[in-house]
Order: C-alpha cells, then sequence, then structure tokens
C-alpha cells in the first residue's frame, strides 16, 4: 500500500492478468490525488481484466444520493481511459448487481433484511438489477476461459454469476457485447 489507502494488486493465473484498483472511497470526494493515481494507473495498465474496488457502491440503488459525488469525479476516468470490467464494493446494503450503458459490471456484497427481490430498479435508469434477502459470499475465477464471478447465499445456493470472456477469443470488440447470459436472481 505504500502508505497510502489505495493500490493496485496484481492476480495473475498464469494465463491471464487481474488487476485489482483499491480506492478509498470514503476520501475519494476529497482526494484528487487518489483520482490522478487511478487515471495515471490505469493508462499504464495492460492487464486483461480490471477490476476496481470500493467500500460503497458506485451505482447505489438503495440511496441513489449517496454516492453521487463519487459517482461523478470516477465517471470520466472511467469512460474516457481504458475498461474497467467490473466495479466491486462491501455495504450494508445487501447483494446488489446492475450492468450499466457502458457494460461495466457493478456489484454490491452486504446483507440486509429489508430488501426487495425485484429485478428492475426505476432509480438507476430503468437498468436491470439482480438482488437478494440473504447474506452473499461472492467467488472469482481467473482462468484462461476468462473471468467469471459467482454469488452464494447463506444456504449455499447460486443466487447470481456472471462471466466475462478474453477480448482475444471469438473477436469481441468489447466486453460489453461479450457479457454471458446471466444467472437469475
Amino acid at each position: 500500500m505504500e502508505g497510502r489507502e489505495y493500490y493496485r494488486r496484481l492476480l495473475d493465473s498464469g494465463k491471464r492478468t487481474l488487476s485489482c484498483f483499491v480506492l478509498n472511497s470514503a476520501t475519494l470526494a476529497h482526494d484528487p490525488v487518489q483520482l490522478e493515481w487511478l487515471a495515471r494507473e490505469l493508462s499504464a495498465d495492460s492487464s486483461d481484466y480490471r477490476l476496481l474496488l470500493l467500500h460503497r457502491p458506485l451505482l447505489e440503488t438503495f440511496r441513489p444520493e449517496g454516492t453521487l459525488p463519487i459517482a461523478r469525479l470516477l465517471r470520466p476516468i472511467l469512460e474516457g481511459g481504458p475498461r474497467i470490467d467490473a466495479i466491486f464494493s462491501a455495504d450494508r446494503q445487501g447483494y446488489q448487481r446492475v450492468v450499466d450503458h457502458a457494460g461495466i459490471q457493478h456489484v454490491s456484497l452486504g446483507s440486509h433484511d429489508g430488501l426487495t427481490a425485484s429485478t428492475e430498479s426505476p432509480d438507476v435508469l430503468g437498468l436491470p438489477i439482480r438482488r437478494s434477502r440473504q447474506q452473499v459470499f461472492g467467488w472469482l475465477t481467473l482462468d484462461r476461459n476468462g473471468l467469471s464471478f459467482h454469488a452464494y447465499g447463506d444456504r449455499g445456493d447460486l443466487i447470481d454469476s456472471f462471466h466475462l470472456p478474453p477480448l482475444d477469443v471469438g473477436g469481441a470488440a468489447t466486453r460489453a457485447g461479450a457479457v454471458s447470459p446471466d444467472h437469475p436472481g
């Protein structure tokens, strides 16, 4: 971490690489150095996959106003720079996953008993959303077939998943068009 609250970790499966960019979303709105660091690191990164890890969800469907300043700050970096494949966060609000208009998977792992099990969320521009009332355990797999995410509920059942194939397989120009169908939540 080099004395900072934000850092990058590289994971290498021997076939594919994954960069995890960890930010401190609690201080991000007041820390321009952290944003500059992210833009520089993303530009220099040559990994097969890139994840952004935050404390709070960037697209927050439970409290859309909650992280709006952070979303406004990060959006130019995410839209103007190298692709981010997924954004993971851990919050008390429960499990949710939504794919934004740029094809970025937004996953929030948490637990909350007051959630509804809806599959549509009007407060995120009408984007389909997966939610669960259960405590959720997430599992990432990086191998020659790509990057996969599986969400398991507290009873051990698979409640959601997605797969991102490598860009060099099948001639896919972007991941947004290459995301495998969702497992029903």
